[in-house]
C-alpha cells in the first residue's frame, strides 16, 4: 500500500497529547503543520509550568507511550487492540493546533480569478472555512474536490481527542497554597486556550505527589479546591498519582487510558453527530469567494454527500465500531459508482479524475479492513471482486481503458494491498501454529489452513467459486506478481515513439500520448520503460522478484514445499532474464538442493533447475556447483540396490545385488567409482562396496560375485550389524555391472533401502552423489541379472520393486504346553500353573522363559518360578560359562528331543478379571548364538468371584433391661468420667446374610465368619453367630442362609449420634477336587450396616398362643431413647381378616429412656394367607407417624407388618384321599361300562374277577385317581372356602348382621342363599377340574382295558408323542358342563338338606329335655353324611350324560373329537340309554365318597372352630 497517501490506508486511533512528561521522537513522525493545514490563524497550547520533576515522569511516560499502536497501523507488526490502543505524542508545554478556519482570502484576484480578470471590490466579511475545505479558496480542492488526506490527517495527528497535562504537586506546607493558587491558574488557563480554538478536545490533569493521602490528610481537602476552582471532574478529569512502585506505575497507566478510552468515543461521536447535522441540511454550503478560475463549478451535492460518509465512516474506525464504518463506506462506493455519481460526471482528462480515483481506492480498502476486523473473509473478497468490476467498466467506459500498463499496475497493487491487510488484521484462521503431534492412534495433522471458511451468514453447503473464498497473504502477493509481470509484458511492446522523453518528441505525439496511457500511481511511458540510451526509468524485475519473495514467505510458513518451488523457480527466470546471475545463483542453488522434481520424476522442471543453475555457477564462478551439475547434466551414473526375494528368514542368507549403469554419450572416458554406499531401515545399517582393480576389460554388461564381510560394533549397543566388501567399480559409457551377494539378516522386520551415495575422489575434486526417497525413483524396479550362456541379461522379478524385503523369524521348532489350565480360576485362590518345553530342533539349544499376566487395564500379576527337583534341568544350577546371554527365566541347554517343565504360582486378584497368560520361550541354536528364536504361547485366564451375598437386617428386641431416668446420675457417676465400658442403651439386631454359589463346581465351605472393622458413632459392637460351624458341600446356584446377631450399646447415655459398622464378610472354602488342598479365604464387603438410636421407634413380634389353637399375641415394644417425655397415641384398625381383643384407641406415655410393651390378641378370619394387623403410633411430641419396623417371624412391605396364617388345604386333601382309595373299584367299574354299549356291570365284574390278580385289578389306578381326587379335592376344598367367606362378608356387610358359632346348625360354614351355593361350588369345581385335567386323563385311561399301560411315565409319553399337549386336556368342555352343574347343585342340595334335618334334629332334642344351642357331635356328623347322599344322588343323575361323554373323549379322541359330536354319535349309534350309562355304579361311588368327604371335612372344621372357641373363652 506504498502507492497510496498513508493518511488513506492506515488505520485510525484515538489521538492523545501527553503534556508534561518531556517529549519523545515519533515513530512516524507527520509532516509540519504548516505543510498540511496552512494558515495564520493557528493557537497554541502553552503553559509556564516546568516539566515534571518526579523521577517517576520517565517510566510512566514509557508505559503510557506503550499503548502507542502507530506501528500496528503501518507495517503490520503488531495486533490491534480496540480496548487499550492509541495514537499518542509526547510534547514538552507548547502543542500548536492546526487553525479551525482558513484565512480571509486577500483584496487581489489572484485567489479565485486569472491575472487579465478585471478586479473585484473588497469584501466587507467573509464566511470563512476549514482550511482544507472545497469552499476555502487557498484549499487544494477549492472549488470542486471531494476530499483530501490532509482531513485526515488533521485528526489523526494535529488535533487531540484528549489533552492530557502532568503536573507535581508538591506538599511543603508553607507555600502549598501558593502552589495550589498557580496549579489552578495554569489549568483554567490551558482550558482557555482549549474553548478559544473551537475543538471539541476533551482536557484531563495528572497530579503527581511524593507523600499519599495518608501521610498527608490535608490532600484531600487541597484536591477538592482544586477541583472546585478548575470545574474539573474527579472521575474522568482529575487523578492523582501518589508514590507507587514499578507495578503500580503499569496498573496507573492501564487504569487511566482505560478511563480516557469512553471519553474519546465520545469525542469522536460529538465529530460524527456534527458531520451528519451538515450531511442533513441538504443544500451546498456558499464558497467563501465564487469560483472564476479551473472548471468555476462547486462540489455537486453527491459529491458532498460522499465527502459526508466518508467523514462519518473514518470517525466510526476511530470509535472502532466497525459494522457502522462498513455501512458509511458501502454508501460511499454506491455515491462514487452510481448512475449519478462524480465517476460519471467528472471527465477523465481532469486532474480531479486521479484524485477521484485515489479516493475510491482508499474507501474500498477501508470497507475491506472493516469486513476483516469483523471477521468476514468471503464478503471482504467479494468487496474486493465487486469494486475490481466496477473500476474497470468505469474506465472502460469513460476513462482510458484497462488495456493498458496503467491497468496492471493497478490490479497489482489492488492484490497487494489486500495482502497487507491481510496481514495487518492478523485474523486468527491465518495464524501460524505447530502442528498436532502423532500420536499411536492419529498421524501428525497440519493445522495452518490455506483459505478461510465462509462466515455465518452464507448458508452451508452453498457451492462458492475458490476465487472468492479468503486465501492466505501468499496468494494475493502471487497475484500481485503475475500482473506485476502482465504489466512489463505491455511495457516491453509499447512503441519506441511512445516512450520517447517528452524532449526528444514533438508536443503533439506528447499530447496524444497523454490521452492513450493511464499513468494513475505510475510513471509515464519514457520512465515505465526507457528506450535503450536513457538511463533511469522503473525496475520491474526488483518489483516482481519482491512480491514473488513476499509470496514465498507465506508459503513455506504453512508448508506449501511444491508452490515454494514454484514460484522460487519463476523469481529464478525472471532474474535470470535480467542477468542477475548472483541473485539467480542464491535462488537456484537452495532450490536444487532441497527439490522435489528429482524425487518425483519432474525432469523437464528439474532439468530447467539444473541448467540453470550450472549457468549461474559459471557466471559467478562457483567450481563446486559447477562440478556437482556438471556430474548430473552429463555423468548419468545410477546405481540401485535389489534383493531376490520378497521374504527371507533370520539366519539364512538373502540373494543381493547391487547394479551400476552409465549413461553418459558414448565417447566419454570411463568413470571410476571410489565407493557405494546403501543406507536401509530396519534390521541392517549399511552396505559398502570400495573400488579395487582388475584385469576385467570389455564394455559389455558384466556379473561379478563378491564377497562381504559382516561388522558389527561391540562397543555400540543396539547396533546394527555393516557389511562391506571390495570390487571393480569403474564403468565405461553405456556399461552395466552388477555385483551379487549374500546377506544374512540378525533379526526380524522389514527392511528397506532408504538412500545411496557414490564417491569420486579425484587429484581435482573430491565428489559424492547421494540419493534418497529411492521408492520413488524408476530405475528402483525389480530387476535382476544373471548370466544367460556367455552373455548377461536382466529378467523382471514379480513384485514392484527390489529396494524391500521382509525378514521373518526363524521358524521356531520348540514346543509350549500347558497342562494344567482350567476353564476358569475364582478370586484370592493360589494358583500353581506348569509350563512343559519340547525341544524339537534338530541340535541342542540354550532356552529362557518370560512370563507375562496381562490384564485389560495393562495391569499385570506377579508371580515366582517353583523350582522342581524331579526335573533333570533343575538338580543344581546352570554354570555361569553357558549363561545364554538372553533375558527371562533361565531354562538352560535341552538337547535335542529333550523336554522340562517349568512352574509358576501367583494369587488369583481379589476382583473377577480376565487376563491373558503370555508364554514366551527365547532360544538360539548352540551352533549359531547370535540368532535369537522365539515362540509364543497365549493363554485365556478368566478369574470369577465364586459367591455373591445378599443381606437382610431386621430389629429384634433387647431383653435387658434400660437404665431408670430416675437414676441417670447414679448410673453415670457409677461408671465415671475416666471408664471405658459402655453403658448406654443397648439394641440388637439380626443380620441374614445370603450366599449364593456361583462356582461351576461343588465347593467345601469350611467356615464362615463376619469381621467387625470400624464402629462409627460412639458405640461398641459385639457379633455372634447363630448356626452350628461344620464343613458343607455348595452346589452352584444355591443359596444358604446364615443368621447373625449384633448387640450393639452406646457408649454412654448422651450420645444420640446414629451408628455406623464396617464389617466384611471372611469365607473359608476349597475346591472338591484341589490338588494341593488348600483354603482360600474370600473376603466380601458388606455394606456399611447403618443404626439409628436417637430416635423413638416401635418393634411388633408375634407370639402363638400356647393354649388356644389359632391365637396369636402381638407385642408392640414402643422405645423412647430420647430426653424428652413423650405421649403415643395407638390406634388398631379393624380388619375382616382378623378379630383382636385389646384398646382400639390408646394413649401412652414414656418417660425418658424407657419403653414398654403393649399386647394384642388376634384371632385369624382367613386362613392361608398373610394378614396385617394395621396399628398406628403418633408421637404427639415430634408430631409425626411412626412406623412399626417387623422382628424375626414376620413380614414388613408397603402395607404393614404381616403375619401368615394356615389354610384348609390339608383337611381337604385328607378326605380327598380317603373317598379314592375307598371307593377306586366302583370308579373302575364306571368307566369300563361308559366305554362301550357292550360292558355291563356285572360281565365287567366277572371279566375282572376270573383274570390274573383280581384283587389289583380292581384297584388299579388308585395313583393317579388318590392324586386327582386329593389334590382336586383340597384345591377345591380351599377354593371353594375363600369364595364362600367372601361372599358371607359381602352378604354381612350389605344386611349389617353377624353369624355366631353354634346357632343351631349342623355345619361351621358359612350361611349363603341358594344361587350363592350354586355358584361358588360351580366356580370352585370347574377351576379344580381345569388344574388337575392331566391327571384326570391318565386316570381314565389307565382304568380302561384299551390301553396297556406299564406306568405313569409311560403313558405321559404316550400321550404327548401322539397327541401332543393337547391330548392332556382331551374332554374338559364335557368334564366343564359336568363338574360346574354337578358341584353347584350338589352345594345346593347339600345345604338345603342340612338345613332340614338340622331343624327336625332340634326339635327332636327339645322333645327328648335336652336344652342346648348346638347339636352334639354325632348329631352333626349323621345329618351331614345324610344330606352327603341325598345331594350326591341328585346331582349325580343330572349330570350323568355329561360324564359318559367325557369317558368316550379321554379314552378315544380320535373317534370323538368334542362335546357335541361325540353327544350326537352316541345318540346315533347307541340311543339315549348310553347316556345313563354306569349311572347307578356313579351314584353309589359318588354318594359314598361326596358324603364321606364332607362329613370328614366339616367335622374337622368344626372340631378346630369349637377348640378356637374354648380359648377365646378363657382368656376372656
Amino acid at each position: 500500500m506504498d502507492a497510496y497517501p498513508p493518511e488513506y490506508v492506515h488505520h485510525n486511533l484515538p489521538f492523545v497529547v501527553l503534556s508534561g512528561l518531556g517529549s519523545r521522537p515519533d515513530l512516524d513522525p507527520p509532516n509540519p503543520l504548516e505543510q498540511v493545514l496552512p494558515g495564520q490563524i493557528a493557537t497554541y497550547l502553552n503553559s509556564d509550568a516546568p516539566l515534571v520533576a518526579d523521577e517517576r515522569a520517565g517510566p510512566l511516560l514509557d508505559e503510557l507511550l506503550a499503548y502507542d499502536a502507530t506501528a500496528a497501523t503501518t507495517n503490520g507488526e503488531g495486533r490491534i487492540d480496540g480496548n487499550a490502543s492509541f495514537r499518542i505524542r509526547a510534547i514538552g508545554r507548547n502543542f500548536q493546533l492546526p487553525p479551525k478556519k482558513a484565512d480571509a482570502p486577500s483584496t487581489s484576484t489572484s485567489d479565485t480569478s486569472p491575472p487579465s480578470s478585471p478586479a473585484i471590490a473588497a469584501a466587507q466579511s467573509w464566511v470563512l472555512h476549514s482550511p482544507i475545505s472545497p469552499l476555502s479558496p487557498r484549499s487544494s480542492l477549492y472549488p470542486d474536490g471531494a476530499m483530501s488526506p490532509s482531513w485526515i490527517a488533521k485528526h489523526q495527528h494535529y488535533v487531540p481527542s484528549v489533552f492530557l497535562c502532568f503536573f507535581d504537586f508538591t506538599t511543603d506546607p508553607i507555600t502549598n497554597s501558593l502552589h495550589d493558587n498557580q496549579l489552578k491558574a495554569e489549568i483554567n488557563k490551558i482550558k482557555a486556550q482549549l474553548q478559544k480554538t473551537e475543538y471539541r478536545t476533551r482536557f484531563a490533569v495528572v497530579l503527581l505527589s511524593k507523600k499519599s493521602i495518608i501521610e498527608s490528610p490535608d490532600i484531600d481537602d487541597r484536591l477538592n479546591t482544586i477541583r472546585r476552582g478548575t470545574g474539573l471532574d474527579p472521575r474522568t478529569q482529575l487523578f492523582f498519582l501518589p508514590p507507587t512502585s514499578s507495578v503500580e506505575l503499569r496498573s496507573f497507566a492501564s487504569s487511566l487510558l482505560t478511563t480516557l478510552r469512553p471519553i474519546t468515543v465520545d469525542y469522536y461521536r460529538d465529530l460524527t453527530k456534527h458531520s451528519r447535522r451538515k450531511k442533513g441540511r441538504g443544500n451546498i454550503p456558499p464558497p467563501t469567494a465564487p469560483p472564476t478560475k479551473g472548471t468555476s463549478q462547486t462540489l455537486s451535492q453527491p459529491g458532498w454527500n460522499i465527502r459526508y460518509d466518508f467523514k462519518l465512516g473514518v470517525f466510526a474506525e476511530f470509535r472502532r465500531e466497525m459494522d457502522a464504518a462498513q455501512r458509511h463506506y458501502n454508501i460511499a462506493l454506491d455515491g462514487l459508482f452510481g448512475p449519478e455519481g462524480i465517476f460519471e460526471t467528472t471527465a477523465s482528462w481532469s486532474p480531479r479524475w486521479d484524485e477521484i480515483r485515489l479516493l475510491a481506492d482508499a474507501i474500498a480498502l477501508r470497507h475491506i479492513r472493516c469486513q476483516l476486523c469483523n471477521n468476514y473473509p468471503t464478503s471482504a473478497v467479494q468487496t474486493w471482486l465487486r469494486y475490481k468490476a466496477k473500476l474497470r467498466d468505469v474506465l472502460d467506459r469513460r476513462g482510458k481503458g484497462t488495456s493498458n500498463y496503467g491497468w496492471e499496475a493497478w490490479e497489482s497493487t489492488w492484490a497487494q494491498a489486500m495482502a497487507e491487510l491481510l496481514q495487518q488484521a492478523d485474523l486468527n484462521v491465518f495464524r501460524i501454529s505447530a502442528p498436532l503431534p502423532q500420536t499411536d492412534l492419529l498421524p501428525a495433522v497440519e493445522t495452518n489452513v490455506i483459505f478461510a471458511s465462509p462466515e455465518k451468514q452464507f448458508p452451508i453447503g452453498e457451492r462458492l467459486p475458490p476465487w472468492e473464498m479468503l486465501h492466505h497473504a501468499g496468494y494475493w502477493y502471487k497475484l500481485a506478481a503475475d500482473h506485476a509481470k502482465k504489466r512489463y509484458l505491455i511495457a516491453r511492446d509499447m512503441p519506441e515513439e511512445d516512450r520517447t522523453p517528452p524532449g526528444m518528441s514533438p508536443a503533439a505525439k506528447v499530447s496524444n500520448r497523454n490521452q492513450t496511457y493511464d499513468v494513475y500511481l505510475v510513471p509515464e511511458p519514457h520512465l515505465e520503460y526507457p528506450i535503450a540510451g536513457t538511463s533511469g526509468g522503473y525496475e520491474h524485475w526488483k518489483d516482481i522478484v519482491g512480491k514473488l519473495n513476499s509470496a514465498i514467505r507465506e508459503f513455506d510458513l504453512r508448508d506449501q514445499s511444491r508452490k515454494v518451488e514454484h514460484l522460487q523457480l519463476e523469481m529464478a527466470r525472471t532474474l535470470l532474464h535480467v542477468k542477475q546471475f548472483d541473485n539467480a545463483f542464491a535462488v537456484l542453488r537452495s532450490l536444487w538442493e532441497a527439490m522435489s522434481w528429482r524425487r518425483e520424476g519432474w525432469w523437464s522442471l528439474a532439468s530447467e533447475v539444473l541448467w540453470g543453475l550450472h549457468e549461474c555457477a559459471l557466471r559467478v564462478r562457483h567450481a563446486e556447483t559447477y562440478v556437482a551439475t556438471e556430474w548430473e547434466l552429463y555423468s548419468r551414473v545410477s546405481v540401485t540396490f535389489t534383493f531376490e526375494k520378497s521374504e527371507g528368514n533370520v539366519g539364512e542368507p538373502m540373494p543381493s545385488q547391487i547394479t551400476i549403469t552409465s549413461t553418459a554419450r558414448q565417447g566419454s572416458l570411463p568413470i571410476t567409482l571410489s565407493g557405494l554406499k546403501f543406507e536401509f531401515k530396519g534390521g541392517l545399517n549399511k552396505v559398502h562396496l570400495t573400488h579395487k582393480a582388475s584385469n576385467t576389460t570389455g564394455t559389455g554388461p558384466q556379473l561379478h560375485e563378491c564377497e562381504l564381510e559382516e561388522q558389527v560394533a561391540s562397543d555400540t549397543p543396539g547396533e546394527k550389524p555393516r557389511w562391506s566388501g571390495y570390487a571393480d567399480l569403474e564403468i565405461h559409457p553405456g556399461q552395466t555391472k552388477a555385483y551379487t551377494f549374500p546377506v544374512v539378516f540378525r533379526e526380524a522386520g522389514d527392511v528397506e533401502v532408504v538412500a545411496s551415495s557414490v564417491d569420486i575422489e579425484t587429484d581435482r575434486f573430491n565428489l559424492t552423489y547421494s540419493t534418497k526417497d529411492l521408492h520413488l525413483r524408476p530405475e528402483t524396479m525389480a530387476v535382476w541379472w544373471q548370466k544367460a550362456g556367455t552373455t548377461v541379461r536382466s529378467k523382471k522379478l514379480n513384485r514392484t520393486n527390489g529396494i524391500t524385503t521382509k525378514v521373518l523369524p526363524k521358524p521356531p521348532k520348540m514346543e509350549i504346553r500347558l497342562s494344567n489350565v482350567r476353564d476358569h480360576y475364582y478370586t484370592d485362590e493360589p494358583i500353581t500353573l506348569a509350563m512343559e518345553l519340547w525341544n524339537k530342533e534338530e541340535e541342542d539349544t540354550e532356552a529362557v522363559l518370560e512370563v507375562r499376566l496381562l490384564g485389560r487395564s495393562k495391569d499385570t500379576l506377579g508371580y515366582s518360578w517353583i523350582r522342581d527337583a524331579r526335573s533333570p534341568m533343575k538338580e543344581m544350577p546352570a554354570p555361569v560359562d553357558i549363561d545364554p546371554g538372553l533375558p527371562g527365566h533361565v531354562v538352560g541347554k535341552l538337547s535335542r528331543g529333550e523336554k522340562t517343565t517349568e512352574k509358576i504360582r501367583f494369587t488369583a486378584p481379589s476382583e473377577p478379571a480376565d487376563y491373558a497368560l503370555e508364554v514366551k520361550v527365547l532360544y538360539h541354536l548352540l551352533s549359531d548364538r547370535d540368532i535369537p528364536i522365539s515362540k509364543t504361547l497365549i493363554a485365556d485366564l478368566v478369574f470369577i468371584s465364586p459367591f455373591e451375598t445378599s443381606y437382610e437386617l431386621t430389629p429384634r428386641v433387647h431383653h435387658e433391661p434400660w437404665p431408670s431416668y430416675f437414676q441417670l446420675e447414679e448410673a453415670e457417676a457409677e461408671h465415671g468420667s475416666e471408664s471405658t465400658d459402655a453403658f448406654g442403651i443397648a439394641q440388637k439386631w439380626r443380620l441374614k446374610a445370603k450366599v449364593a454359589s456361583f462356582a461351576e463346581e461343588p465347593l467345601v465351605l469350611k467356615g464362615l465368619t463376619v469381621d467387625i472393622g470400624t464402629v462409627h458413632g460412639g458405640a461398641i459392637c459385639e457379633l455372634s453367630r447363630e448356626f452350628e460351624e461344620a464343613e458343607i458341600t455348595m452346589e452352584p446356584q444355591k443359596i444358604h442362609d446364615w443368621l447373625f446377631c449384633i448387640d450393639c450399646r452406646k457408649m454412654d447415655l448422651e450420645e444420640r449420634r446414629p451408628t455406623g459398622i464396617d464389617t466384611s464378610l471372611n469365607i473359608l472354602w476349597q475346591r472338591l477336587d484341589g490338588e494341593n488342598g488348600s483354603t482360600v479365604k474370600t473376603s466380601i464387603p458388606i455394606p456399611r450396616i447403618h443404626i439409628p438410636s436417637s430416635e423413638p421407634r416401635v418393634l411388633a413380634t408375634a407370639v402363638k398362643s400356647t393354649s388356644t389353637k389359632d391365637v396369636i399375641y402381638m407385642d408392640y415394644v414402643l422405645e423412647n431413647p430420647t430426653m424428652h417425655f413423650l405421649t403415643f397415641e395407638l390406634s388398631m384398625e379393624a380388619s375382616e381378616e382378623f378379630g383382636f381383643s385389646g384398646a382400639k384407641l390408646r394413649t401412652l406415655q414414656l418417660l425418658p429412656m424407657s419403653r414398654q410393651t403393649v399386647r394384642y390378641t388376634i384371632i385369624p378370619l382367613a386362613a392361608g394367607t398373610w394378614i396385617t394387623p394395621q396399628l398406628r403410633v403418633t408421637d404427639r411430641y415430634f408430631n409425626k407417624t411412626l412406623k412399626v419396623q417387623a422382628t424375626d417371624g414376620l413380614k414388613l412391605d408397603k402395607k404393614g407388618v404381616s403375619i401368615w396364617v394356615p389354610d384348609h388345604f390339608f383337611a381337604g386333601l385328607s378326605s380327598g384321599i380317603l373317598s379314592a382309595v375307598l371307593l377306586q373299584p366302583a370308579d373302575l367299574l364306571k368307566t369300563r361300562v361308559q366305554q362301550s354299549r357292550q360292558n355291563t356291570v356285572l360281565a365287567t365284574i366277572k371279566a375282572i374277577a376270573s383274570g390274573p390278580h383280581p384283587i389289583r385289578q380292581f384297584w388299579r389306578g388308585t395313583l393317579p385317581s388318590t392324586l386327582r381326587t386329593g389334590c382336586g379335592s383340597a384345591i377345591y376344598f380351599s377354593g371353594l372356602n375363600a369364595l364362600r367367606r367372601r361372599v358371607e362378608l359381602v352378604s354381612q356387610r350389605a344386611s349389617g348382621s353377624t353369624t355366631q358359632l353354634g346357632d343351631g346348625h349342623s355345619s361351621t360354614l358359612p350361611k349363603l342363599s341358594n344361587t350363592a351355593n350354586l355358584a361358588t361350588g360351580a366356580i370352585a369345581r370347574t377351576w379344580a377340574g381345569f388344574l388337575m385335567m392331566p391327571i384326570t386323563v391318565l386316570k381314565v385311561r389307565y382304568e380302561s382295558n384299551l390301553y396297556s399301560y406299564s406306568s405313569l411315565v409311560s403313558a405321559t409319553r404316550d400321550i404327548f408323542r401322539t397327541e401332543g399337549v393337547r391330548g392332556f386336556f382331551s374332554g374338559f368342555g364335557a368334564t366343564a358342563v359336568r363338574d360346574a352343574p354337578y358341584a353347584g347343585l350338589y352345594v345346593l342340595f347339600y345345604e338345603q338338606s342340612k338345613k332340614r334335618l338340622s331343624t327336625v334334629a332340634m326339635t327332636i332334642e327339645e322333645k327328648s329335655g335336652a336344652a342346648q344351642t348346638a347339636l352334639s357331635s354325632s348329631t352333626s356328623a349323621g345329618i351331614n353324611f345324610s344330606s352327603g347322599v341325598a345331594a350326591a344322588g341328585l346331582a349325580t343323575t343330572v349330570t350323568n350324560p355329561f360324564d359318559a361323554i367325557k369317558t368316550r373323549i379321554q379314552l378315544m379322541p380320535a373317534r370323538y373329537s368334542n362335546t357335541v359330536q361325540a353327544a350326537r354319535k352316541m345318540l346315533a349309534e347307541d340311543g339315549m340309554k348310553s347316556f345313563f350309562d354306569g349311572l347307578g355304579i356313579r351314584i353309589a361311588r359318588k354318594a359314598v365318597s361326596s358324603a364321606m368327604a364332607w362329613t370328614v371335612y366339616e367335622e374337622l372344621l368344626r372340631r378346630a372352630e369349637m377348640l378356637r372357641r374354648d380359648g377365646i373363652e378363657q382368656k376372656v
